[in-house]
């Protein structure tokens, strides 16, 4: 950094620039060098770069008149990196060119100082240096008094592609770039010396350039499914130390004190165009595009193309390759292997199941290593058809019954079953006077009296329906004297009559049938209202 009481403006020369380092090693990090950077074609001051005096040439060589913004560089020798500070100085000569020794220099410097009514604002950047074209205050150019020196040396190549696997880790070497030269001023150690700086033209890659070990780097982690392709440009940027070192070469060579120009040949490239490519990993597991899925099938029934799973792998290659398989129920359906097309090949009962969760899996084709997973779970609903035939319970049924059983009497029920859940069982008996059937619970009631069939019997079909299919079989009914018949059921009271509000609420209690007449719960079959003309408000609790 240059010092504070450095001024921005001078009226005399020479002058001497005072730079400080707080690097301790004076042979590279703190040794510190100073150049002018704008002014080289027919420029008619000097800058020592050891002690960074500041001169004229010659009086001829500037007119007492002129005027000149100069911009001062001090750098230091620093590996890999070289800091630099730069400030601008104004010369205004106008007044008599003084011949001064550099004390009395000093003391007029401090002088001026002392008598400007406020402190410059010396402003100074760090950076790292770099070769780019320099602008001079003398545009004229003075062919006998500058000399250009080409530089043989940069990429041989000017692009170049790598392969990296998305799963390399931080810190992968990808290549080390190798500088080549001919015929170059400096004898140079391409192992060991960095001539440039190695700058990258896009910032967001993941990759950078170790200056010291002069390799690309990879600093970020590689996904192939967010980005496959990386291109980025590596610059070769020209460190100002080693400028140094050509020109103070070039001189003591050619022992000539002229200004040097350095160009580079177009045997090598500065630039290299860099490509790569990420390979492909097994990385990604196979996803279906829905989680779950319902279908509905119809039972007892075989259906192809059910369904048509569809999975994704981002991977590539057989990475990326997906086979569809079932987990379960193989034995009702099957999955096309690369189409995911689901069929059912065997009939499935209602009965049996009336609704199946069918889990597929996905699996890639990757080797290292294979990665699978259920991407989906199809929901298969059962419908429900009238397939089945009900079936009685029993293949004959016959009842005894004694002669004087009174009218309305239930005596029995007709039970049948049908595999069908859903459907409605219809009863009916075939036409006859004494027996009537309840259509819904199939209780037979006796319709008249049967004192003049005694010892006889006789036979009524009984049938029951789904609605689709029916069934059929005999009700046998022998017809016994009362001494030969079980003894009947007998109410002691003719009539009993309830009394009741008519805002009573539904499901309240009128009467316990068991305990009015005193009868045995467990000697009692079914007890039923008997209500023919309208449809009665009151129900019995068989419990």
């Amino acid at each position: 950094m240059f010092r504070n009481s450095t001024p921005m403006e001078l009226v005399q020369l020479p002058y001497q620039f005072q730079a400080y380092d707080l690097d301790q090693n004076k042979e590279t990090n703190g040794r510190i060098t100073y150049r002018l950077l704008n002014c080289q074609t027919s420029c008619p001051f000097l800058l020592d770069p050891n002690n960074g005096t500041l001169m004229l040439r010659g009086k001829e060589s500037f007119r007492s008149n002129s005027m000149a913004t100069l911009q001062i560089l001090a750098f230091d020798w620093g590996q890999p990196i070289s800091l630099e500070s730069r400030i601008d100085v104004r010369l205004d000569l106008s007044s008599k060119i003084s011949k001064r020794d550099l004390g009395r220099t000093r003391a007029y410097s401090r002088r001026w100082r002392k008598k400007t009514t406020s402190n410059f604002l010396i402003t100074s950047t760090s950076t790292m240096s770099s070769i780019v074209p320099e602008q001079n205050v003398y545009t004229t150019p003075s062919p006998s008094n500058s000399d250009t020196v080409f530089l043989n040396i940069g990429f041989r190549e000017n692009s170049s592609s790598y392969s990296v696997s998305e799963d390399a880790p931080i810190n992968t070497v990808i290549d080390r770039l190798k500088i080549e030269s001919d015929s170059f001023p400096l004898n140079i150690n391409d192992e060991d010396d960095n001539l440039f700086f190695y700058t990258i033209n896009d910032t967001n890659v993941p990759f950078i350039i170790d200056q010291n070990t002069k390799t690309l780097k990879l600093i970020g982690r590689l996904d192939r499914e967010k980005q496959s392709r990386y291109v980025f440009e590596i610059e070769l940027k020209f460190k100002s130390i080693y400028s140094m070192k050509l020109s103070e070469r070039y001189h003591c060579e050619k022992k000539s004190s002229s200004l040097i120009n350095f160009e580079y040949t177009k045997k090598f490239y500065q630039k290299i165009l860099i490509i790569i490519h990420i390979t492909d990993v097994n990385d990604n597991i196979p996803t279906c595009s829905l989680f779950h899925s319902r279908i509905y099938l119809n039972e007892n029934r075989i259906e192809k193309n059910l369904l048509r799973i569809q999975a994704f792998d981002p991977d590539l290659g057989e990475n990326g390759t997906i086979h569809y398989s079932l987990l379960n129920y193989n034995q009702y359906f099957s999955i096309d292997v690369l189409t995911g097309q689901l069929d059912c090949v065997k009939s499935v009962d209602y009965e049996e199941y009336s609704a199946i969760d069918l889990h597929i899996l996905a699996s890639d084709q990757g080797l290292q290593p294979q990665l699978q997973s259920i991407c989906t779970t199809v929901h298969i609903l059962i419908n429900n058809t009238n397939d089945n035939t009900p079936q009685f319970s029993i293949d004959k049924y016959v009842f005894d019954l004694f002669s004087d059983m009174p009218r309305y009497s239930i005596f029995g029920q007709i039970y049948a079953i049908d595999a069908d859940k859903t459907d409605q069982l219809i009863y009916s008996l075939s036409p006859n006077p004494y027996v009537t059937i309840n259509k819904q619970t199939g209780h037979l009631r006796l319709k008249n009296q049967l004192h003049r069939l005694v010892n006889q019997v006789f036979n009524v079909t009984v049938q029951v329906t789904d609605g689709l299919h029916k069934n059929q079989t005999t009700l046998n009914i022998y017809v016994k004297s009362f001494p030969d018949a079980q003894e009947p059921i007998l109410l002691h009271d003719p009539a009993y009559g309830l009394t009741i509000n008519e805002s009573l609420a539904a499901g309240s209690i009128l009467t316990n049938v068991y305990r009015r007449w005193q009868l045995l719960a467990s000697t009692i079959d079914f007890i039923e209202i008997v209500h023919d003309e309208i449809k009665s408000p009151f129900a019995i609790d068989q419990q």
